[in-house]
């Protein structure tokens, strides 16, 4: 007895079809479950991300100037509120420690120009090069 063998279906044809596609969301939703169990038994998930707002810069600015920090004069002199969430999602608990180049730390006068202008999740490279061309 004999069974008629089926020819294997093309790597291309393969990672089209729908059925990878729902193992590929299975693969994703296990690998999102399995890091929320592992924060959990490390300890972790008491701890809550806090979105820096314009009045959370406003007391780290105040508490920095009560500690000794010369006060800004303008928004020339204040970091944006996008720099402090970069600062603070890297060194802040459970921070990626990640290499923040000094062109992505904008001054909060520049992050409202960019943000009038649209513009204001750009990246660094960019920003650089348009803040280079600006008077």
């Amino acid at each position: 007895m004999t069974f008629p063998r089926e020819h294997p279906v093309s790597w291309e044809e393969f990672k089209h079809q729908e059925d990878t596609g729902c193992l590929r969301k299975l693969w994703g939703l296990a690998l999102q479950i399995a890091k929320k169990q592992l924060e959990r038994l490390a300890g972790d998930d008491g701890e809550v991300k806090v979105k820096v707002t314009l009045s959370l810069s406003q007391e780290m600015e105040d508490r920095a100037v009560a500690s000794g920090m010369p006060e800004p004069h303008s928004d020339r002199d204040r970091p944006s509120l996008h720099t402090l969430s970069k600062v603070q999602s890297t060194f802040g608990t459970g921070g990626s420690y990640q290499h923040i180049p000094w062109e992505s730390f904008v001054s909060m006068e520049v992050e409202s120009r960019l943000r009038r202008a649209g513009k204001s999740h750009v990246t660094s490279r960019s920003w650089w090069s348009k803040r280079k061309s600006c008077p």
